[in-house]
């Protein structure tokens, strides 16, 4: 029971920070176009002045689906046995395929406007590169990690064995 809530509460944690990176993003992207966007988005329909509510409440739907991913993809259970590669490979599809519906269905910008396209490509990318190297710089400290304890489970059962060894002479 107890793991099962750290879990959740682990969950919890991961849509928390997407979404706030989320707003971050958004916010920032409404200072610097927001006025000049409000005139043909819902999403900077507040210009540079904030963002809306219902575009609150959106970007924490999107967010939490594409925790929902994270959290199904890199399950062991039903993905265990394809590489990471191939798992991130098939999330990133399913995110992109999210955010083409959420930008129709919300119309965060019109189908036609390619600086809308062209600012989404950019910003997604820069999000899946910052989230690669930040998991990649995560793996590497928990390999070194887990070398390190390794190596001084290793010395503690070769310290045990020169115990006995010196115990049966």
């Amino acid at each position: 029971m107890q793991e099962q809530k750290a879990g959740i509460f682990s969950y919890m944690a991961r849509f928390l920070v997407i979404y706030a990176i989320t707003i971050l993003i958004v916010a920032v992207m409404g200072v610097i176009g927001g006025d000049e966007s409000q005139a043909y988005s819902d999403m900077y329909k507040l210009g540079s002045a904030g963002i809306g509510y219902d575009t609150l409440f959106q970007l924490g739907l999107v967010d939490l689906i594409v925790t929902l991913f994270n959290i199904i993809f890199f399950s062991d259970k039903l993905f265990g046995k394809m590489m990471v590669m191939w798992r991130t490979i098939l999330m990133m599809i399913c995110i992109i395929i999210l955010m083409v519906i959420s930008i129709i269905a919300f119309r965060w910008f019109p189908l036609d406007f390619a600086p809308g396209w062209i600012g989404f490509i950019i910003s997604f990318g820069i999000c899946f590169a910052g989230s690669t190297v930040i998991s990649i710089i995560k793996t590497k400290s928990d390999t070194k990690k887990y070398g390190e304890l390794l190596e001084r489970y290793k010395q503690t059962l070769e310290a045990e064995d020169e115990d006995t060894d010196s115990e049966a002479e």
